[in-house]
């Protein structure tokens, strides 16, 4: 529970500096995110949306509060309490989103099934006089060309070569 006192004495929360307000005007109550104004039988009385209040009073956050010639932006008086609740999200969704980086992580880097190439025979064919040996790489068929009386192997993926 929080309690705001306002009025005209400097031992207030808020001190208003209006003669027709008195030295201990009135209190803002907020009790599990309830408001309520309770008037402290001031002289010139508390007016909420233009209507003036006797005792104690629910209060809502739309209302406009007015003692003396003073118009109160008593919202503002609770921004702390909202302002936490709002950090308070902002750092639960933050840790949610590390959490789920971390799985993410964790989960492409860690948890890899390892691929062993398994050994294949492979079968070296001639034609027209050129030896080369087919392999299928990443789906796409190459062509290992041999040429024996050179130091050079030539790839071929069907019509053009690399050396």
């Amino acid at each position: 529970m929080k309690i705001i006192t306002i009025g005209r004495d400097i031992d207030n929360d808020v001190v208003i500096n209006d003669s027709k307000v008195s030295r201990h005007h009135l209190q803002i109550v907020c009790e599990s995110a309830a408001f309520r104004i309770v008037d402290l039988d001031s002289s010139n009385g508390t007016f909420v949306n233009d209507r003036q209040i006797h005792g104690e009073s629910p209060l809502m956050t739309d209302d406009s509060v007015r003692i003396g010639n003073t118009i109160l932006p008593w919202q503002t008086y609770f921004k702390d309490k909202r302002l936490k609740a709002k950090d308070i999200r902002f750092w639960i969704w933050g840790a949610v989103a590390v959490v789920a980086l971390l799985v993410l992580s964790y989960v492409l880097i860690f948890n890899k099934e390892e691929k062993t190439p398994k050994a294949q025979t492979v079968k070296i064919v001639e034609k027209n006089g050129v030896r080369y040996l087919p392999v299928k790489i990443n789906g796409q068929e190459l062509d290992f060309v041999f040429d024996t009386g050179a130091s050079s192997i030539c790839i071929s993926t069907g019509s053009s070569f690399a050396v």
